[in-house]
Formats: structure tokens, C-alpha cells, sequence
């Protein structure tokens, strides 16, 4: 009888899991149906309440969701129109609920290198970074407490024992974005929200290209990071690897030149333009790996430092900041505090504070944030320039004025490291490392005094 009364239970517990799976499946074929209809009718403008826009917002959170798991990736790979779908709901700004979830349901799905892919190919980028461009560095503590960070912090769900490698990692996300798709549909504070929305899709990029760590690592993506690189800078541009996106943010919307970085309205204008472009003719990842600011044509960067910026700063005293920072950005708020509130996924009012201060600190540096690097690729810069131009039979004379021009820059720029940093001479001690400056004292630089006193200066010091 207990035996009898087992396999009944069992049965019934088959019968419930087989009904529940079922239900999981029509839901997936109705949200795939949903979403294709009703992204095809919306328009920019549409209000949150519209029932077209309530209607793909609820499917949007339930993709959200499915996304976090694995076998419904695997199958979203098969739906390209669906990710494009996807991907056009983040650019509806009257109806916040839906973009969160549309950036959500994509942070998801950079778990998995195809989904990546094909979310490069039916054109994420030209959608997410504009997002980027909308966050407001003066928000309110207040606001600033109910932002969500869903993919920083430990993974809050990785403790459930037998969960698969992937899935562990998605947990904490899937947990911390829970909030997100329960939200309301209409937001009284629109600012609050397009700071939500930064947030997320500074997430859904360094997922897209495989910045974060553990726990929320992804598949590293070497095409998504290229264009990255390219259309935020280098420098700003691997700021997405960092836990907190909000120091990003905040140079992202404010104009300064350091050493490291340079970003302005300029910048900002030329990058709107150049997506807004992709987005009403197609996505071309190749285009926009190749894109260049014009702005930073002339700039000489090296071991990504722009050399021009760091002279200017020796000659002028230097460890005094001449980076100009928008008084928007001065105006964020500060706050003592230990930092983001992982457990619930929100944001403290000291950490919101905290954001805004370290990245003004970032641009009053006055010295490269690695001098051995940075010493190390000014001298391999000359190096092949010099040295193994004379090796090739080529005449220092005979440099194009231009080239000539970026040498001195480049040998001021290792006369002044070296001043500031005497402990880098260690690494002049080589033959190779010190070639470079001798050519540069030959007879035949003389024609080129300013970098013949320069050359000279660097090798006393390097003498010395």
C-alpha cells in the first residue's frame, strides 16, 4: 500500500512538472509572438500606459527572466528578429519600465557567446551607449539610494547547491533585477530613471564584451571591446570592467583633459551623431571599430597617455590639476560611507558620493597611472622609430617633419618622467633602452635643436 500510495505521488508530482513545463513552453511561444507584433507598431513617443507599450513591457520582463536561464538561451539564439525587437525597445524614453527590462533581458543574454554575436550584429551598441550619455550626476541622494546594480557585489543566488556553473553566475543579476520588473510603469522621477537605465546598460556593454569578473564574468568578445574602445576611448572604455559604473558616468557626462583621458560636449555630439546614424541605417560593427573623434586626430598617444597633455602639465607644475571637470559634475553629491549596498542590490547615499569624488580625483592626477609602462612604451617608441630606421639605412634627417615633431614631444615626455620619477632610470639600463637617446644626439639630429637639448637632457638624467 505505502508503495501504491508512492508511485500515485510520484505520478502526480510527473503529471505537475509536465504541466509546468508546458506552461513554460506556450509562455516563450506567446512572449516570441507578442513581441514581434507589438515592436512593430510602437512608435518613440509611446506613453508607458499605452496598451501596446504595457503589453511589451510585460513581455520584455518575462524574456528578462527566461534569459537568466540557460536552455532558454540557447534558444533565443535561434531568434535573430526576436533580439532585434529586444533591442529596439531601449530606445522608447516614455516608457522606463520597458527599456529596464530590454537592458535587463540583454545583460542576460551576454552569458552566452553566440547571444553575444548576434546582439553585436542586429546593432546593441548604437542603442546602449547612448544610454550612457543620459545619466545625471546631480541626482539626489535620495534617488541615488534606489538605484540598482544587479550585476556588482557577490552573486547573491550562488549558493544553491548542484546549480551549474553558468546558472550560479546569473543568479546574483537575475536577484539584484527582480526590483527592476516589479517597478512601476509610469516614474515620477525621470531623471532617477534614465540614471537607471546608465547603470544597466554600462552593465549590458562589459557583459557584451566580457569585462567583469567573477561572479558575473561572460565570454570575453573581442569585436564588442574593439568598438568599445573606439567609440568611449580606450581608457574610458576599460572603466566598464569596474564593479561600480558610476565614476564612468560621471566623465562620461562631464568634459576634462588628463594625461589619460580626454572627453567633451564636442566628443559627446560627434558619438550621438555617428549612432544615431547606425540606428536609422543599419549597425556596421566594422564601421564602428574604425570610428575616430576628430577631435583627437592630432592627439600623439602613447602606452596610452596623450603625450601632449603630459607636457603641458610638467611645464606648468603639474601635480596641480588642469583638468576641467562641468560644474554639473562638482555639484554630485558627497558623502562619507563604505559603498554600494549589495545585499539589495541598491545604492547607498555614500556610495553615490563616493562616485562622483573618485572620478574627480581620477582627472587631477598629474602622472600616468602605470610611470614603468608608460616609460617602457615611450622608449619603445623611439626605438622603432630611431633605431631601427638607422638599422634599415634611413637617415635621422631625413624624418618627415610631422614624425620629427611627435619624437621631441615623445623624448620631452621621458626627460619629464624621469625628473618626476627617478626610480624609473632602473629601466634605461639596457643598451636597447638607451639607444634610442643617442641617436638623438648624433650629429646628424642637430639639425633639429629642440630635440638635440632634449635628448641630451634625458641621457644625463639617465647618466646620472
Amino acid at each position: 500500500q505505502a508503495a501504491r500510495c508512492s508511485n500515485v505521488a510520484g505520478a502526480c508530482r510527473l503529471g505537475m512538472l509536465t504541466m509546468r513545463l508546458l506552461g513554460c513552453w506556450l509562455l516563450w511561444v506567446l512572449c516570441c509572438s507578442a513581441a514581434g507584433r507589438c515592436v512593430g507598431i510602437l512608435s518613440l513617443d509611446v506613453a508607458p500606459t499605452a496598451p501596446e507599450a504595457v503589453i511589451v513591457t510585460h513581455t520584455l520582463r518575462t524574456l528578462a527572466g527566461l534569459a537568466a536561464v540557460e536552455a532558454a538561451r540557447s534558444e533565443m539564439a535561434k531568434q535573430r528578429q526576436l533580439l532585434a525587437d529586444i533591442v529596439k525597445c531601449c530606445e522608447l524614453p516614455r516608457a522606463p519600465a520597458a527599456v529596464d527590462a530590454a537592458v535587463l533581458a540583454i545583460c542576460h543574454m551576454a552569458a552566452s557567446a553566440p547571444l553575444q554575436q548576434l546582439l553585436l550584429e542586429v546593432g546593441a551598441l548604437p542603442y546602449l551607449i547612448p544610454l550612457l550619455l543620459e545619466y545625471d550626476v546631480t541626482l539626489s541622494p535620495e534617488a541615488s539610494i534606489r538605484l540598482q546594480l544587479p550585476f556588482s557585489g557577490p552573486a547573491v543566488g550562488s549558493h544553491c547547491a548542484g546549480a551549474a556553473a553558468g546558472q550560479s553566475q546569473q543568479a546574483g543579476g537575475l536577484e539584484g533585477g527582480f526590483k527592476l520588473l516589479d517597478s512601476a510603469l509610469v516614474r515620477p522621477n525621470m531623471q532617477e530613471a534614465r540614471s537607471q537605465h546608465a547603470l544597466l546598460a554600462a552593465q549590458a556593454l562589459a557583459r557584451l564584451a566580457g569585462l567583469l569578473r567573477e561572479p558575473h564574468r561572460t565570454p570575453a568578445n573581442a569585436a564588442a571591446a574593439s568598438a568599445l574602445s573606439a567609440l568611449l576611448t580606450q581608457s574610458l572604455a576599460a572603466r566598464l570592467a569596474e564593479p561600480d559604473p558610476r565614476p564612468l558616468l560621471v566623465c562620461l557626462n562631464s568634459s576634462m583633459e588628463t594625461a589619460q583621458v580626454i572627453w567633451n560636449s564636442s566628443m559627446r555630439e560627434e558619438l550621438s551623431k555617428v549612432l544615431a546614424g547606425q540606428r536609422s541605417h543599419g549597425s556596421d560593427l566594422s564601421a564602428l571599430q574604425a570610428f575616430t573623434f576628430s577631435s583627437l586626430a592630432g592627439e600623439l598617444q602613447v602606452g596610452g597617455v596623450f603625450v601632449r597633455v603630459f607636457n603641458q602639465r610638467g611645464r606648468s607644475g603639474a601635480n596641480a590639476s588642469n583638468a576641467t571637470v562641468t560644474a554639473a559634475t562638482a555639484a554630485a553629491p558627497t558623502a562619507a560611507g563604505t559603498g554600494p549596498s549589495y545585499a539589495t542590490g541598491g545604492v547607498t547615499q555614500a556610495a553615490a558620493g563616493a562616485a562622483a569624488g573618485s572620478a574627480t580625483a581620477a582627472t587631477t592626477a598629474g602622472q600616468p597611472q602605470d610611470p614603468a609602462g608608460f616609460c617602457k612604451a615611450l622608449v619603445r617608441y623611439l626605438y622603432d622609430r630611431l633605431v631601427e630606421r638607422c638599422y634599415r639605412g634611413a637617415e635621422l634627417h631625413l624624418l618627415p617633419q610631422a614624425e620629427a615633431g611627435n619624437v621631441l614631444e615623445v623624448v620631452q615626455a621621458l626627460h619629464g618622467l624621469l625628473e618626476a620619477e627617478p626610480r624609473l632610470l632602473g629601466l634605461l639600463s639596457s643598451k636597447s633602452a638607451v639607444a634610442p637617446l643617442v641617436a638623438c644626439i648624433t650629429p646628424a639630429a642637430a639639425a633639429y635643436p629642440p630635440l638635440y637639448e632634449a635628448a641630451a637632457a634625458a641621457t644625463a638624467a639617465a647618466a646620472a
